[in-house]
């Protein structure tokens, strides 16, 4: 499965994982793979006005926002 960065249920459950990761195990570091998987042109979005990479970016702006600053993505 791949997770809607236009939704906003999506959005929430990243940066929730992210600072999980960030505030309880003390990462820092996150290397992502196959994040481009939530850009592909197939499926439905919540956003139906969004752009592939309307909802790309709207994912990467969420893990940002949970990872903090100070963290390297």
């Amino acid at each position: 499965y791949m997770l809607d960065g236009t939704h906003p249920g999506a959005r929430d459950y990243l940066r929730h994982v992210f600072r999980t990761m960030r505030e309880e195990w003390q990462c820092r570091y996150f290397k992502l793979d196959a994040n481009m998987w939530g850009a592909l042109p197939f499926g439905r979005r919540h956003d139906p006005q969004a752009t592939r990479v309307d909802a790309y970016r709207a994912g990467m702006q969420a893990i940002r926002d949970g990872a903090g600053e100070g963290s390297f993505i």
